[in-house]
């Protein structure tokens, strides 16, 4: 079996706020491609060697330019120039025949692009510093949402009336960009193996709209009828989906249940609330008919945001069905993403520090990037929002002519998130309506093997249903982020779903066994778990890079510039005490100790930073949406949404 890993893509559309004022390096002169796919469009690249991986790996980053107008191509308006920035990092191991994967991150809003701690058998330590080991697929990753900015990199973020604000408009803008990489970028050894699409949260409306989108783009240029006609034909071999949101119609009628009656013992909310919340389902003017009313406005064709009327019915769907059935656990203060931890509890300390990471001037001037990362985009979510796009769209639809077209589909869910539980994961795999889900139905759960234990000596957890190359997983024990929790479960999901064989064992050869079923009980709702011995923390660590998930004793120590700070984690209050950290034990503070110091070659005064951390802190507090998900290494992959998302709304409900 081949690794699945290899040369590794990350697009990301870089947003321009600036953090701690530290000023960005000019880029040098990059290798400028002229497109052959459109007019005007260019990719630039510079050589890349940050990474501390072998030494003849190649690396590649920069940006794919597209001049205004172009988005034309595919029915969107585009006034000015869009940059859509990635870094290419070459398979260490067969380049030339392993897969190309594409990721997508949830959002909307969210930055694909720079999950560090997932791209391979990486990571970054507790001090900022790669630790990256191989590179063993080829994958692609770009920032979904952030393609909807339409303004250049030095112009910063669109408004809310951008020309992408729902998911089958940013799908298309997705597409545009990949053709253009896939076509044009001369160092790409895999052209024609084919798209492994791999995404999670709200990720689970991009996958299948952008399945769709391609198939029909390869019947246009098929029939010389595409306004591309040198794009190129791109077949998907899988789609992959952790704790995706896919279609609210589906899926919310279970948020009850999860709160209720879910497998921890734990219930979130009382049974008065359970029955209104079933009520508030079912009713004449509830949820459910608020979103039939919602799609019946949007139409039959692709929804590209650009009817007033629709956008009112929807949001107001949207907002009804957040406040009535998905907001429901807020009073609990349980984490949305976790409901084994409290809100704002920052369990592992390795899930912000790519942030530390790309803080550093030299990581900058190595990328050629003109300006910071900050990987929220609160004006794209808000975007989204008014359309109401998240309960839009029939997406079991495509999935079902994705199955049927023999593409590989993976579904896979940590039990303890609720804000895409695993009970309206399974409901979701159910309700597909593909001609063999029958077979499916009628195929039985059984435990997922062979997977390595974990740092701490423990075997992950997992049970499966499969029939032929469609699946659903369970993992016990794991919160929105699988890959954070179980690195190694989530690696061999990936790698078996690739190579074409059974999650179960890893052996059984589906291209051999295409009628292949699990067999085992119909249902695993008995199958019960214990909560996390932490789970009533109330304070965990604070990196003050992602303050969303620091105390309130904490905030206050650092905002007045009080607490004492190394490598952007609070290590004491400023009085001796200790604020929990992974890096060195408590020790008092100097008297008169204020603002930051870290090993990344820069110090600023605490009112400076006070004051920009709170303006992050604000922004952190009303931000919605969901990210997550791994697709390469699927190695400790930060909970970026669980530090960014609000108190009162997530999954794109607000």
């Amino acid at each position: 079996m081949h690794q699945s890993f290899g040369n590794l893509v990350i697009a990301v559309f870089l947003v321009l706020i600036g953090a701690f004022a530290q000023f960005p390096p000019r880029p040098g002169d990059p290798t400028i491609i002229e497109s052959t796919v459109l007019k005007g469009a260019q990719i630039r690249y510079s050589s890349v060697s940050i990474c501390p991986t072998r030494s003849d790996a190649k690396g590649f980053s920069g940006y794919i330019h597209l001049p205004p107008a172009s988005l034309q191509a595919v029915g969107l308006d585009q006034e000015v120039p869009v940059n859509l920035f990635f870094w290419f990092i070459e398979s260490q191991h067969s380049p030339a025949t392993s897969p190309l994967t594409l990721y997508i991150n949830g959002g909307p809003g969210s930055s694909s692009g720079f999950s560090y701690d997932v791209l391979a058998n990486a990571t970054v330590d507790f001090r900022g510093q790669p630790t990256l080991q191989s590179i063993e697929s080829n994958t692609f990753i770009p920032s979904d949402s952030r393609l909807k900015q339409r303004g250049t990199i030095s112009h910063g973020l669109a408004s809310s009336s951008s020309a992408i604000n729902t998911t089958e408009a940013a799908v298309r803008s997705i597409w545009l960009s990949l053709a253009i990489w896939m076509k044009d970028f001369p160092l790409l050894s895999v052209r024609d193996k084919g798209l492994e699409i791999w995404t999670a949260s709200y990720g689970g409306h991009y996958a299948p709209a952008l399945y769709h989108f391609t198939m029909e783009q390869n019947n246009a240029l098929a029939e010389n009828r595409s306004a591309l006609l040198r794009a190129p034909n791109i077949q998907i071999n899988s789609i992959g989906m952790l704790n995706a949101c896919v279609d609210s119609l589906v899926q919310l009628p279970k948020y009850p249940e999860m709160a209720y009656n879910n497998t921890y013992g734990i219930q979130l909310i009382n049974e008065t609330t359970y029955i209104s919340a079933k009520k508030s389902w079912e009713g004449a003017d509830g949820c459910k008919s608020r979103i039939e009313k919602c799609r019946l406005a949007s139409g039959t064709t692709p929804y590209l945001g650009n009817n007033p009327t629709a956008n009112s019915i929807c949001h107001d769907a949207n907002v009804y069905c957040g406040k009535h059935i998905a907001g429901l656990i807020s009073p609990s203060e349980r984490n949305f993403f976790d409901i084994g931890h409290r809100s704002h509890l920052l369990t592992d300390p390795t899930l912000n520090t790519y942030l530390g990471y790309l803080k550093q001037h030299k990581v900058q001037e190595a990328l050629g990037t003109p300006v910071n990362f900050t990987d929220q985009a609160t004006n794209v979510a808000h975007a989204f929002s008014l359309t109401g796009d998240n309960v839009r769209g029939e997406y079991v639809d495509s999935l079902a002519r994705a199955l049927d077209a023999g593409v590989r589909l993976s579904l896979i869910y940590g039990d303890r998130d609720y804000a895409c539980n695993w009970l309206g994961g399974e409901a979701l795999s159910l309700s597909i309506p593909y001609k063999s889900q029958a077979s499916f139905q009628r195929a039985g759960y059984t435990s997922v093997h062979g997977i390595q234990r974990d740092e701490k000596g423990e075997v992950p957890r997992a049970y499966v249903r499969q029939h032929g190359g469609f699946s659903f997983v369970r993992v016990l024990d794991s919160s929105h982020t699988v890959n954070a929790v179980w690195p190694s479960l989530g690696f061999a999901i990936f790698n078996r779903t690739l190579d074409d064989v059974d999650l179960a064992t890893g052996y059984e050869d589906l291209t051999k066994s295409a009628l292949y079923s699990t067999s085992g009980p119909s249902s695993i709702q008995h199958i019960t778990n214990k909560l996390p011995a932490d789970s009533d923390s109330e304070e965990g660590m604070c990196y003050v890079l992602a303050l969303s998930f620091c105390s309130n004793s904490q905030l206050n120590a650092y905002l007045k510039g009080k607490g004492r700070v190394i490598d952007y984690w609070l290590v004491d209050y400023g009085n001796g005490s200790c604020s929990p950290n992974p890096i060195q034990p408590c020790r008092k503070s100097n008297s008169g100790f204020g603002g930051i110091h870290t090993d990344l070659g820069f110090g600023l005064p605490a009112d400076i930073l006070s004051w920009f951390d709170l303006l992050m802190l604000v922004g952190a507090v009303i931000i919605v949406g969901i990210t997550g998900f791994l697709v390469h290494r699927m190695v400790h992959l930060r909970e970026k949404d669980e530090r960014k998302t609000v108190r009162k709304g997530y999954c794109g409900f607000q």
